[in-house]
């Protein structure tokens, strides 16, 4: 049944799971986190839903376009799912807007013309990850994205491993503009504080069950089912933003946030690789049982 209702791509099921998704925003924010009391709750949720809804719509216009599904929205599924393994991003807008922020760059790096000057794109997504620095301090990581993109597909024009450094000057420059006046430039640069944080007592917490999830996940077959399945930009690309994201889950504090924003898109594009080539009964099977377990997480999150 569920399976059915999956394997097409029509837009009435598109908006269905962008409701499911909403839902689950307002119901994460009502019961676990008592965000309900004021209006100002409530706007920020809607804020919270309309950035998820345009990160659904980016890596459902990223499938289209670069056909990592065939005839069907198992992906945007998976991203809605697996985005509900971590609440915390259902409570804190700056996380959501980061994820949009990281999910734009990753389509205009992917798409880019690199066979032309590609220069514009490296630009636009340096800004891009300055502002997105703003609201989470791991989104960093996507700097590394940048650079990899020049080192491998930029026709082998080093002078543009400079340009990120161009974009953060630029975004740097106005910002100082705007603060300085205000003497609010230390409240500035402390929101660029990048902190490292490791502790294997972190990696013994409950909470951390679903980011061993995604993490396993990715280990046994991510980088089989990108190899094997899509063209090798897309492959490298996508199995390039799992490692960043392995670091970034590592170093950071908010370690659900980082494999969130990093590790969904690849591991749900595993998933609809080995779905796709699965029998009927077993497809069914694990996409009740991702609901299961996304039920257990919301669950737990409950009584604690």
């Amino acid at each position: 049944m569920l399976n059915n209702l999956l394997n097409n791509i029509k837009s009435n099921t598109l908006v269905f799971l962008c409701l499911i998704a909403v839902f689950q925003v307002f119901i994460y924010r009502f019961f676990i986190f008592n965000l309900f009391s004021t209006w100002q709750e409530l706007l920020l949720g809607i804020g919270v839903s309309i950035f998820l809804i345009i990160n659904i719509l980016i890596i459902n216009s990223i499938d289209r376009q670069s056909h990592l599904s065939t005839g069907n929205s198992y992906l945007v599924f998976f991203v809605i799912i697996f985005t509900s393994f971590f609440p915390v991003v259902y409570y804190d807008i700056k996380i959501m807007i980061a994820s949009t922020l990281s999910l734009l760059i990753f389509k205009k790096l992917l798409y880019a013309d690199y066979s032309q000057d590609a220069r514009l794109a490296f630009f636009d997504t340096s800004i891009l990850s300055v502002i997105a620095l703003l609201f989470y301090d791991y989104a960093l990581i996507n700097f590394f994205l940048i650079w990899l993109s020049i080192l491998l597909y930029g026709n082998k024009v080093y002078r543009n491993l400079l340009i990120p450094f161009v974009g953060i000057l630029t975004v740097f420059i106005l910002l100082f503009a705007i603060t300085i006046p205000f003497n609010l430039s230390d409240e500035l640069l402390n929101l660029f504080e990048i902190k490292v944080f490791f502790s294997i007592n972190n990696y013994l917490n409950k909470n951390f069950i679903p980011i061993i999830l995604i993490i396993l996940i990715n280990l046994s077959i991510t980088s089989w089912c990108l190899w094997k399945r899509y063209k090798r930009k897309i492959s490298q690309f996508l199995i390039f933003i799992t490692i960043l994201g392995f670091i970034a889950i590592i170093f950071s504090q908010q370690k659900d946030v980082s494999t969130m924003m990093f590790l969904t898109l690849p591991t749900s594009v595993s998933m609809v690789v080995m779905l796709e080539n699965s029998k009927k009964w077993l497809k069914e099977s694990i996409l009740w049982l991702l609901i299961a377990v996304s039920f257990c997480i919301f669950y737990y999150n409950l009584i604690i």
